[in-house]
């Protein structure tokens, strides 16, 4: 349980710094979420300011 903690929160300290930079854009849509597929868990983090043109996503996958 600890290594998923660590993962999750190394995958938000990485989002924050992109999300800090685009907070205040109109445009701007994010989220971070935890999905399954093929039976493995990952970590999701993505973040599209349609104003500015940027794109960011990190997946991390979870341990089982």
């Amino acid at each position: 349980m600890r290594h998923r903690a660590c993962i999750l929160t190394d995958l938000v300290d990485s989002f924050e710094g992109y999300f800090a930079e685009h907070r205040g854009c109109a445009a701007l849509a994010a989220a971070i979420v935890e999905a399954e597929q093929r039976g493995a868990a990952w970590a999701v983090a993505w973040m599209e300011c349609a104003g500015c043109g940027v794109r960011w996503e990190r997946h991390l996958k979870l341990p089982a």
